[in-house]
C-alpha cells in the first residue's frame, strides 16, 4: 500500500504495529507479540509469508493501483534512479516502456532474463553492458500480480503467465481481507475502518454517510499524502505507449476492475458510497 497506507494503518486507524510496517523484506515479522494487531513489510508476499512468525493465517490487507498510475509512479522513482548515476538523456517514459516490451518479447521465459543486456533507442548497448533490473529495479511487466504470486523482481522478466498464475493472483485478491483502491484512498480507509468495527477509535474524518454532503471535506486521513514525485499527465501519454501498458499489465488491469467492483460492493454493503466522490468514480472508472 505504500508509504502513506503503512502509516495510516497505526496513525490514523489506530492499530497497533507488530514491528516497523515499512520493514525491509529481509525481517521476520512477529504477529505474536502482545498487544499488537497489525505488521507489515515490503517486498513480495509468497516470500514475506515465510518471514511472518503467526499462530495462525494473517489477514491480508493491500490496495491496489490503476495501472497506467503505476507505471508513471514507478518511472518516476526509475527516472531519478538514472539520473542520478548514469544520465541517459533518452530513457523517458515511453522509452522505458518500450524497451520493456522489446526485453521482454525477446526474453521472456529464457532463463537469466533479468541479466541479458539492454540496448537504447539507437540500438547501442547500453554504457556498461546494464541489464532491465540494474537500469530500472522496478519491473513493469504485472508488478502488482508479480508481488501477489512471485518471490522476487527477477522472476517478473521469465515468468510465464499461464492460467495457473493468474488464477493465483486473482485467489490473493479475492482472499484478501481487505482490498482498497489508491484512486479513492479516503473511502478505502474508512471502509477498512468499519470492517474492524472500530469506527470511533481511530482518527479518520468524515467516514459517516450520515448528513455527509456533496463536496465534503476530505474523506479518510486528515494527515498529508506521501508524495515524493509528480506524475505525468494522461493526456501527455501516448497512444502507443498506452497500448505498451496494456501489454505489459494486462493481468494487472484486470486484478484492478476486480479491486474497483469489490470496493464498491463493500462500501453498498456499509452503506459508504456516499463516500466516494462520485464524478472522479465515472471519469476513472466509466470508459
Amino acid at each position: 500500500g505504500g508509504t502513506s497506507f503503512a502509516a495510516d494503518l497505526s496513525r490514523s486507524l489506530q492499530l497497533r504495529p507488530c514491528n516497523h510496517l515499512r520493514c525491509s523484506r529481509q525481517t521476520h515479522v512477529n504477529l505474536t507479540r502482545r498487544g499488537c494487531e497489525v505488521g507489515a513489510c515490503e517486498g513480495y508476499l509468497p516470500r514475506l509469508m515465510h518471514l511472518l512468525i503467526s499462530p495462525s493465517p494473517p489477514r491480508l490487507i493491500t490496495l491496489l493501483r490503476r495501472p497506467i498510475d503505476l507505471a508513471m509512479s514507478m518511472f518516476s522513482h526509475c527516472n531519478k534512479y538514472t539520473e542520478d548515476r548514469y544520465n541517459e538523456s533518452w530513457f523517458d517514459f515511453g522509452g522505458w516502456l518500450s524497451t520493456s516490451v522489446a526485453h521482454l518479447k525477446r526474453m521472456q521465459h529464457v532463463v537469466g532474463a533479468e541479466g541479458a543486456p539492454l540496448t537504447a533507442a539507437d540500438g547501442k548497448l547500453l554504457k556498461g553492458h546494464r541489464t532491465l533490473i540494474n537500469f530500472c529495479p522496478y519491473p513493469a511487466h504485472n508488478p502488482q500480480a508479480a508481488r501477489l504470486v512471485l518471490n522476487s523482481p527477477q522472476q517478473a522478466f521469465t515468468t510465464r503467465w499461464t492460467p495457473e498464475w493468474v488464477n493465483k493472483a486473482v485467489r490473493a485478491v479475492e482472499g484478501a481481507y481487505h482490498v482498497g483502491v489508491t484512486e479513492h484512498y479516503g473511502a478505502s480507509l474508512c471502509l477498512l475502518s468499519a470492517k474492524l468495527g472500530r469506527p470511533r477509535v481511530n482518527k479518520l474524518q468524515n467516514c459517516q454517510c450520515i448528513s455527509h454532503q456533496e463536496n465534503a471535506k476530505e474523506v479518510g486521513t486528515k494527515a498529508k499524502l506521501t508524495q515524493t514525485h509528480s506524475h505525468e499527465k494522461l493526456a501527455q501519454v501516448s497512444s502507443s505507449t498506452l497500448k505498451h501498458i496494456s501489454f505489459l499489465m494486462a493481468l494487472d488491469e484486470a486484478l484492478y476492475s476486480h479491486a474497483v467492483v469489490r470496493l464498491f460492493r463493500e462500501l453498498n454493503a456499509f452503506n459508504l458510497t456516499c463516500l466516494l466522490k462520485l464524478a472522479k468514480w465515472r471519469n476513472i472508472h466509466v470508459q
